[in-house]
């Protein structure tokens, strides 16, 4: 009898998000350590509406704040979008089980019953 244990990949939608946290991450370094620059070509900080100039200094005041919040906002984001809930029962190759497919966790008793099939007893 062979039990294994694999990692199942995300696709679609939910890897594409998980990337782009990363991206936004960076933007929003950049944007927090380089507003200044990028917007000098719009004219500057002081050409901005009042509601960017006040973001503009409540981020340049709380840097290590806003810092940490981008920061750890893409560590907890990133995998939370990674998890696929998978939890599957393969026995010599063949699909005993699969969480995905039933929407729980196995019981103890489907677990005997899934190991009685193959005369492994517990």
């Amino acid at each position: 009898m062979t039990i294994d244990g694999v990692n199942y990949q995300v696709k679609g939608h939910q890897a594409t998000l998980a990337s782009a946290v990363g991206y936004i991450q960076l933007i929003l370094f950049i944007c927090m350590f380089a507003g200044e620059l990028l917007l000098t070509p719009f004219g500057g900080i002081q050409a901005m509406p009042d509601a960017i100039k006040d973001a503009h200094q409540s981020v340049q005041e709380n840097k290590l704040v806003y810092g940490g919040f981008i920061f750890l906002g893409g560590m907890v984001l990133s995998p939370l979008l990674l998890q696929s809930g998978a939890f599957e029962i393969y026995i010599n190759g063949n699909l005993e089980f699969s969480k995905l497919a039933c929407g729980h966790m196995p019981s103890l008793k489907e677990i005997h019953g899934i190991l009685a099939k193959y005369d492994v007893y517990v």
